[in-house]
């Protein structure tokens, strides 16, 4: 499972190309994993194919999900603001080196 601080970890203020791609393909792994362990249950009840998207969704409401997804979200609007704002990402980067997170 991917945490929060491992998203963190995975964010470069200096290198804003990889961070994005890392954020794209974390989405892609968080979502993949909720469909898993959907299915894992599913699975062990002997499953009605209709409960698929029913268990999906339930697995997205848990709190460890929503909690990743709200870091995902905040890492991506980072991003995409460093993207779009160069001074911000100066200052980004400035605050990240006195931090000592650089």
């Amino acid at each position: 499972m991917i945490s929060k601080e491992g998203i963190r970890r995975m964010l470069d203020i200096a290198d804003i190309k990889t961070s994005a791609r890392l954020m794209l393909l974390v989405v892609e792994i968080v979502e993949l994993q909720a469909d898993l362990k959907a299915l894992e249950s599913l699975v062990q009840m002997q499953y009605d194919s209709h409960a698929v998207d029913a268990a999906k969704n339930h697995v997205r409401q848990q709190p460890e999900y929503m909690e990743i997804n709200n870091e995902l979200k905040k890492a991506t609007e980072a991003v995409v603001k460093a993207m779009s704002d160069p001074e911000a990402r100066l200052r980004a980067m400035f605050n990240a080196k006195l931090r000592g997170d650089m």
